[in-house]
């Protein structure tokens, strides 16, 4: 249901009490989608390929890229859960907002609270991790407009992070400055093999591809040359080599660098040590998982 339509507090509490913006796993609501918000680039509706979920959001290309990583972090089992556009409590962040003496967003035209929501919950092992992704350049100084927007910013932040606080979770804020962009971009690239459950099928086949495309790899062949090249060898179609191709990008069981080169059809790849492999994976978290130490 659109929350652009005109509003009581009555029909925002029954939002709540339906479950938007709360739950887990597959259970789990967006309180906002595409249809009610502006968004910065692209917004996305999508199925997930970590929680199998239709209703997977994503207001910007920012929060698109994170969750991609919290994505590629979950299949490779480090997360338990992903969550987007996760509702505050209503009461506890009004609450905030008047012990901070900060002034409460409204909705538009009215004069009820806004229901405060955070991009993306990050349920990791131990601790769960709430993320506030902005663009690096929202948060730059300028002139009056953009310091109006910018306090804006840091203060619906600071009720974020004090009401997370009171629940027990630490919340950072994070901005494309801190993306690790040829990992993203890559996870970009290889996500259409994930999709199809037809196609996991696929899977216990990935312990024989890996091997086959480690002994046909050469420094001189395209990805696409040598895709073709595992397929004659597997007697596959070359659509099934690079869903497989994909998969074991994903779960990591392809040592392929995807942290330091791009991925293109057209381009070969390069291979790493796994050790290697590992250590470049735990420095493209590092700096989003700071904040909580």
């Amino acid at each position: 249901m659109s929350k652009r339509r005109p509003l009581t507090e009555e029909i925002v509490q029954q939002w709540l009490n339906a479950g938007d913006g709360g739950g887990e796993w597959v259970r789990f609501n967006p309180f906002y989608h595409p249809r009610d918000v502006p968004s910065t680039g692209r917004s996305r509706l999508f199925k997930g390929v970590f929680v199998p979920r239709d209703n997977c959001v994503t207001l910007s290309d920012i929060e698109w890229f994170f969750h991609l990583l919290g994505e590629f972090a979950g299949i490779t089992g480090l997360l338990e859960d992903l969550r987007e556009q996760v509702a505050l409590p209503w009461e506890l962040s009004q609450s905030v907002a008047r012990s901070e003496s900060i002034r409460q967003p409204v909705f538009p035209g009215t004069r009820i609270p806004f229901v405060l929501t955070t991009d993306q919950v990050w349920v990791l092992r131990p601790v769960p991790i709430a993320l506030n992704i902005k663009p690096a350049s929202k948060l730059a100084h300028g002139d009056e407009e953009q310091e109006k927007q910018r306090q804006l910013i840091l203060d619906k932040f600071r009720i974020e992070e004090k009401a997370w606080s009171l629940m027990g979770l630490v919340c950072v804020m994070l901005t494309d400055k801190m993306l690790p962009m040829n990992l993203v971009r890559n996870l970009d690239f290889t996500r259409p093999g994930l999709i199809g459950d037809e196609r996991s099928q696929l899977n216990a086949l990935i312990p024989d591809f890996v091997s086959v495309f480690c002994k046909k790899w050469a420094k001189s062949l395209s990805l696409i040359e040598l895709l073709d090249r595992v397929s004659a060898s597997l007697g596959t179609p070359i659509e099934d080599s690079m869903s497989l191709f994909s998969r074991a990008v994903w779960t990591r069981h392809l040592p392929v660098d995807i942290y330091n080169c791009s991925l293109h059809h057209e381009e070969p790849v390069t291979l790493v040590p796994p050790q290697l492999g590992e250590s470049l994976w735990q420095q493209s978290l590092s700096p989003l998982l700071r904040p909580q130490k």
